[in-house]
C-alpha cells in the first residue's frame, strides 16, 4: 500500500502502475520511460498516470517522490547490459524524497544487492521466486 507521489521508472505499457493504482491510493502517479510507442500504450492502460518521456540513464529533473517502483531493463537489443539497470537505481535514489522507497523486481540473477546497499540507508530483499527478486530500498 503507497500513498503519496509516486513514479513507475521504465513504465514500458504500464504493467507496474496499473497494478498499483489497484491497490493503493496514491496521491500522483508518474509513469517515465525513454520508449514513446511504450508511452503511447501506457497512456491507454493508465489513464490516471503523467506519462514522462525521459531517458532514465541520464540526470535530468524528474522533480521528487515518496516511492518509486520499477523492473529495470537489463539489455539492449540482444545483450545483456547491468549498467542499465545500475543507472536507473541511482536515478531513483536522487529522485526520492528523504525516507521514500524504491520497490524494484529483478531477475534473480542481476547483482544489484551491493549498489541498493551502497546508496540507500538501508535495502532489503523482500520476495524472492524462481526467476524473480524484490527489494525494498530506503532513502
Amino acid at each position: 500500500k503507497m500513498t503519496g507521489d509516486v513514479a513507475d521508472f521504465g513504465c514500458g505499457y504500464g504493467y507496474l502502475s496499473r497494478a498499483l493504482l489497484q491497490k493503493s491510493a496514491v496521491k500522483s502517479l508518474s509513469a517515465i520511460d525513454a520508449d514513446k510507442r511504450a508511452l503511447e500504450m501506457c497512456r491507454v492502460n493508465v489513464p490516471q498516470a503523467k506519462i514522462v518521456h525521459a531517458d532514465l540513464t541520464a540526470a535530468q529533473d524528474l522533480g521528487t517522490f515518496d516511492a518509486i517502483i520499477m523492473n529495470p531493463p537489463f539489455h539492449a537489443g540482444k545483450s545483456g547490459d547491468t549498467d542499465i539497470g545500475l543507472a536507473f537505481i541511482k536515478t531513483a535514489q536522487t529522485h526520492l524524497k528523504k525516507g521514500g522507497a524504491l520497490y524494484m523486481v529483478a531477475n534473480v540473477h542481476l547483482p544489484y544487492e551491493k549498489a541498493l546497499s551502497g546508496l540507500f540507508s538501508r535495502s532489503e530483499k523482500i520476495k524472492e521466486t524462481s526467476g524473480f527478486k524484490v527489494f525494498k530500498a530506503v532513502k
